[in-house]
């Protein structure tokens, strides 16, 4: 888990990362209004609903739907004053159980903090103080309380571990027989490849594999031209990792 900064640069949004993982997610949501889809979402949805407060492997979206919703979300409200649960009464466990099946299923989750007033110490609703986000900033008297708080958050975070993402590499081969100087995109699962002219050379092309990408049992490698002929792909290698 990392926190990521995304920045513009024309049509394209990039993530400053090491890892691939969060630039494919950015990649997916683009795509996503693209294809005139979107995504359902739920908060708290396996933790609790009507009628039910803390089974296991439900849901009221999935009660209704057959499935569970494309992306859940959860609060780490008081996770800085209580330690093991949140301000809905969830245990921090539970959540952390929640989102690596999420993410195994293919689905996506996101948090809030909903923390509370380090000078009042009342909930984070309190706007009875004008002078709390001075506090909190360095040289403010709570800057040390708040960091405190950060530090388990992000310790919290950290301790959600899944899987590894990426399941391999896809090596795919373009060559341009007649000579046309073909220029176009490379698409796998939303995710795009700008491929230069290819001037009458060969050219291998690497692209990873997410988990997510095989949830519905195939993945979708799709090819457009921008200039010359169509683009001639001759050869496949697939090397897991």
């Amino acid at each position: 888990m990392c926190l990521s900064v995304a920045c513009a640069n024309g049509n394209k949004t990039t993530v400053e990362t090491d890892s691939p993982e969060p630039q494919a997610m950015l990649d997916k949501l683009k795509a996503i209004p693209q294809q005139r889809q979107f995504m359902f979402g739920h908060h708290d949805d396996p933790v609790y609903g009507i009628g039910w407060d803390g089974d296991s492997a439900r849901s009221d979206v999935k009660s209704v739907c057959g499935d569970y919703p494309a992306m859940m979300s959860f609060d780490l409200g008081r996770i800085e004053i209580y330690g093991d649960k949140n301000l809905d009464n969830v245990s921090l466990a539970r959540i952390r159980q929640e989102v690596v099946a999420q993410y195994e299923r293919g689905g996506m989750s996101s948090f809030s903090w909903h923390v509370d007033n380090p000078v009042t110490g009342k909930d984070s609703w309190d706007v009875s103080d004008s002078t709390v986000v001075k506090s909190v900033l360095p040289g403010g008297v709570n800057h040390d309380k708040f960091m405190g708080w950060l530090d388990k958050v992000a310790d919290y975070l950290n301790s959600i571990q899944t899987p590894e993402g990426i399941i391999g590499d896809l090596y795919v081969k373009f060559e341009d027989w007649n000579h046309q100087n073909r220029a176009g995109l490379l698409s796998i699962e939303g995710r795009e490849s700008i491929l230069e002219n290819q001037k009458g050379k060969e050219r291998w092309v690497k692209l990873f594999i997410m988990r997510e990408d095989t949830n519905d049992g195939k993945i979708v490698l799709k090819t457009h031209t921008k200039q010359g002929g169509n683009l001639m792909i001759s050869q496949i290698a697939f090397i897991k990792q």
